[in-house]
């Protein structure tokens, strides 16, 4: 935050109101005394005195009313208004009155009073007029004996005594700015947006983020008082850590992120020995608090010395450092973490795009029957086309639209797109679905209304739920397959054998079809203990009711293997590759 923006800040709280209540009390007070003067209530009345003094209280209550009704971004421009107009009034009343040299040397006073306050800003404006009103009350003073004018010359020092109560409170007010905006409440030192000014204005060799890995435990378990004692705790330890060397600044970014910035430039085997001597000065020994046990901290740090973007390439190098399990890891533009970025952001362009402008499309890759060697179904697997016609598989997207939560809509699409193609293919098809489907009203309404509306196509439509899921979510899974069974869908278990093949909820649940994990179909061939486990889950399948999809088949060699292991169905390259329409069943034949 730079100065204006801090006094902007600052009138827009309650300073604002004393402007505005100081004018309205002005206003008041000049309506006395033009009234008075204009009924020759006070000595050395007049008509123009009077009319002057009541036009001066409607302006200075107008003006004093529409600061507060107008929007923030005006009542800097009022509030100079204001006081320049006061400039004005007391010029008047110096002219007004006894006229002579020390009148008319109090113009430049005035004068000048008006343009630095226009030019130099709001509190040097009030400065000024301060300076005005002492000097004018003072020769109102020496020069003048009656009651009036001494009474006109308290007011004036009780008015100034007003401007410079102001001035202190927008002193402060800014002080207590600058601390909330440039310093973290708990640990007082100097925050982000500290952080961010000083990398603009100073030379900065290089930067550290050092982040508490496991602080949101302790903070969750124990509460924000002791989490609080925890980083005032750290942020002493970085203070005397820093002690011993010179040009440090050490911040503290937000929660558990504190950074450390050197102006002097040092290389990679200094840095290297700085990070060992702070691990074992600020990570290494346990904090010790009142009524807890030792507490051991984990510690992650990512150092930079690209100068171009020290913050970002230092978080970089921090999130490579907890990928890698390091406590602190250099940047280097080799890293895989640009790449990962730089992935991540064109993918979800891309995906953005692809929804919007509908180009995600099913592809089909064949499903044969082994007994017979005809194709007899297909899976269908989502792709984007982007605008050059290029096709993407959901390796490149599929993990961006997780973690968006745009994995819904791809699906819905994949639904309505592909019981739209099979309501004129009279063949089996079967669409994927995630956790994140049958968690989602919006796409479980969308499958359940596709399955009332077509319900030629429901009953050669299968759903593919994923092992780890089934596992996980048995309930879900289970009233899911409960449902679309009784519009006459199947449900097939994909995956079985990637990793957890738990015989006993293939029991639980009615799934029509096992399809056999790639990783063991591959190995089939060369290897026996390969071939028992996958004869193991044929002949279980069949005894359940359930028949048999053998994926990644890729040759002539398992393709024989997978029919002599009298798996039910195949699908791999060996039988075709995904495409835009599905293969036509009299085209191919498998023997």
């Amino acid at each position: 935050m730079r100065e204006k923006t801090i006094i902007d800040l600052a009138l827009r709280s309650w300073i604002v109101a004393i402007v505005s209540w100081t004018s309205t009390l002005m206003g008041l007070l000049s309506l006395f005394f033009g009234i008075g003067a204009l009924f020759s209530l006070f000595p050395q009345s007049s008509i123009p005195m009077g009319l002057v003094g009541i036009i001066s209280g409607i302006l200075l209550l107008s003006l004093g009313w529409y600061s507060f009704l107008k929007p923030h971004r005006y009542q800097v421009f009022f509030s100079r208004l204001i006081l320049l107009f006061w400039t004005s009034y007391f010029l008047w009343h110096i002219f007004m009155f006894d006229g002579g040299f020390p009148y008319h040397a109090l113009v430049f006073f005035a004068t000048f009073s008006a343009l630095a306050f226009l030019l130099f800003g709001l509190k040097e404006g009030i400065l000024w007029h301060i300076g005005l009103f002492v000097v004018e009350s003072l020769i109102y003073f020496l020069t003048h004996t009656s009651f009036f004018s001494h009474g006109m010359a308290f007011f004036q020092i009780t008015l100034s005594a007003l401007f410079c109560t102001f001035a202190w409170l927008l002193g402060v007010s800014r002080s207590l700015l600058v601390q909330r905006l440039y310093f973290h409440p708990v640990t007082n030192l100097a925050n982000r947006n500290y952080l961010i000014d000083f990398l603009q204005q100073k030379p900065v060799s290089w930067l550290m983020i050092l982040n508490i890995s496991n602080f949101k435990e302790f903070n969750d378990l124990f509460g924000y008082r002791i989490g609080d004692r925890i980083l005032s705790e750290i942020a002493s330890r970085l203070r005397l850590f820093g002690e011993k060397y010179r040009s440090l600044l050490i911040c503290h970014l937000h929660s558990d992120e504190f950074a450390i910035a050197g102006e002097e430039k040092w290389d990679r085997s200094f840095l290297q020995s700085f990070c060992e001597e702070l691990f074992v000065s600020v990570a290494e020994k346990p904090l010790s608090l009142p009524s807890l046990p030792p507490i051991r901290l984990l510690f992650h740090a990512g150092i930079s010395d690209h100068r171009e973007n020290l913050l970002g390439t230092a978080d970089m190098a921090f999130r490579y450092a907890v990928a890698q399990g390091k406590f602190y890891a250099f940047y280097d533009e080799s890293m895989y973490v640009i790449k990962s970025y730089e992935h991540n952001i064109q993918a979800t362009l891309l995906l953005q795009d692809a929804i919007e402008n509908n180009r995600i499309v099913p592809f089909f890759q064949p499903i044969v029957n082994l007994e017979t060697g005809k194709i007899e179904k297909y899976e269908c697997l989502a792709r984007i086309v982007d605008r050059n016609g290029k096709t993407y598989e959901p390796k490149f997207f599929l993990f961006i639209a997780q973690r968006n939560q745009l994995y819904g809509a791809i699906t819905r699409t994949m639904v309505k797109k592909c019981f739209e193609i099979f309501s004129k293919i009279d063949e089996d098809f079967s669409l994927n679905l995630s956790y994140q489907d049958l968690v989602d009203p919006d796409t479980l309404s969308t499958i359940f209304s596709e399955l009332a509306t077509h319900p030629e196509v429901a009953v050669r439509c299968i759903f593919e739920i994923v092992e780890e899921m089934a596992i996980q979510d048995f309930h879900i899974v289970e009233e899911f397959i409960h449902q679309v069974k009784r519009y006459g869908a199947r449900v097939a278990l994909d995956d079985f054998g990637s990793g957890y093949s738990n015989f006993e909820y293939l029991v639980k649940l009615p799934f029509d079809y096992i399809k056999i994990d790639g990783t063991l179909i591959e190995r089939l061939p060369d290897d026996p203990r390969y071939q028992a486990v996958v004869e193991n889950i044929v002949n279980f399948s069949k005894k359940i009711g359930s028949k048999t999809v053998a994926e990644f088949v890729s040759s002539e060699k398992i393709h024989q293997q997978i029919k002599k292991t009298h798996i039910n169905y195949g699908q791999g390259y060996y039988y075709g590759k995904p495409e835009h329409f599905p293969a036509s069943p009299r085209d191919r034949h498998f023997s």
